[in-house]
């Protein structure tokens, strides 16, 4: 589930939860149990064409996915 805020007419923040259940059935917790990672981001506008997107991911049930996630994406949009 994502939640997105237009916090200003350039920047919009978003929220997100991730989860699945096990991916296997192992006796490792990596793999064997359920999963959650909660994504905080934001994107950006720089100048007509270009959006930046900036996030971070936590694993918020420890032990079951990398312990953070750091993101970065550059991306040009054919100006409208």
């Amino acid at each position: 589930a994502t939640v997105g805020w237009r916090a200003s007419e350039h920047w919009h923040l978003k929220v997100q939860l991730d989860a699945h259940s096990s991916a296997w059935n192992s006796p490792r917790e990596a793999i064997g149990e359920p999963s959650a990672q909660l994504v905080v981001g934001a994107s950006g506008r720089l100048g007509k064409a270009w959006v930046i997107d900036l996030a971070f991911s936590e694993d918020i049930v420890v032990e079951r996915s990398p312990d953070i996630v750091f993101q970065l994406g550059l991306r040009w949009q054919r100006p409208q």
